[in-house]
């Protein structure tokens, strides 16, 4: 009876040393909880936004509409085009007086007509041209016959491209349709400036033997060809030439008068007068088609004068 009591008395000892320590577990608990309800909350991140949300009206606002890649294209600031005689790109070291040359050539052309200053350089590229026609002969013709390299140059003029051949020196030919009916070589360029104190530029070329004529004469009487070679003539005689001229009403005449054939072996006249601040000229191909008389005397007035100078 005794074992039995002193049993159950363990018993109760154990048990409520038990339910000590699950009141002490609790009690931790429940001050664990009280010290997180009293902690300062995270703050909750906001969503990304995104184009839709953004379209998404807010209170009382008015929706904005998502823009199409189309629209969003055209918002974009295009790039402003070139001006007028921009060049594209960037001439070789050694080929800027090529291009220039070019220029003043395109500029001077009857069918061009736009200042130099507007015309452009599209591309360039180094050539080897397999004869000295540098890759555009001319018809009746003759080149010497040699690997010649080179540039091959576009220009742009007034929306319209036009293709120039050069060397690697200091000749420049046109290489495109229009330029066919107006022979331009080595001995003189159609359309030359004149030097500031010349008042005339007479010259002639082709035929059959590929002749180069050319003389520039200036108010001293001093004639210039071609090669260099000077002579003199009185200063009167170049007065008398130029009124001749001017009363024959060179300055109101056409710039040019072709014939619709300009094959084969025909000459090529050019005459560029200055006189009181007026600067004009005319190029003539045999067999022209109302080829004025007036002209026809003043190129065989002209003519007999620079030969004279020769004499």
């Amino acid at each position: 009876m005794y074992k039995l009591i002193i049993l159950l008395g363990l018993v109760v000892i154990f048990l409520m040393a038990c339910g000590g320590q699950e009141e002490e577990a609790a009690d931790v608990v429940d001050s664990g909880a009280q010290s997180l309800s009293t902690a300062t909350p995270l703050p909750t991140p906001e969503p990304l936004k995104t184009e839709l949300d953004e379209a998404q009206p807010a209170a009382g606002g008015e929706t904005s509409p998502v823009p199409t890649p189309d629209q969003a294209a055209k918002s974009i600031s295009p790039v402003p085009p070139p001006t007028a005689g921009t060049d594209n790109v960037r001439p070789p070291m050694g080929s800027e007086a090529l291009v220039a040359k070019a220029k003043e050539m395109l500029a001077g052309m009857p069918q061009v007509r736009t200042p130099v200053e507007q015309i452009a350089l599209v591309s360039i590229e180094s050539r080897e041209w397999r004869d000295g026609s540098l890759g555009c002969p001319q018809p009746g013709q003759m080149y010497i016959q040699v690997i010649t390299p080179g540039y091959m140059m576009i220009l742009e003029a007034g929306g319209q491209q036009y293709e120039f051949h050069s060397d690697q020196t200091d000749t420049v030919v046109a290489c495109f349709e229009e330029s066919r009916k107006i022979k331009i070589d080595d001995g003189f360029q159609v359309r030359r400036p004149l030097p500031q104190d010349a008042v005339m530029f007479y010259g002639r070329q082709g035929g059959f033997a590929g002749v180069i004529e050319g003389w520039t004469i200036y108010t001293d009487g001093r004639v210039v060809d071609v090669d260099g070679a000077q002579a003199q003539l009185s200063p009167e005689v170049i007065t008398e030439l130029l009124t001749m001229i001017e009363e024959a009403g060179f300055f109101t005449m056409a710039p040019e008068y072709l014939p619709d054939n300009t094959c084969c072996d025909l000459f090529t006249y050019e005459i560029v007068v200055r006189k009181d601040n007026q600067t004009h000229s005319i190029v003539v191909i045999d067999s022209a088609p109302n080829l004025p008389p007036e002209l026809e005397r003043i190129l065989g007035e002209v003519d007999a004068v620079v030969r004279a100078s020769d004499s």
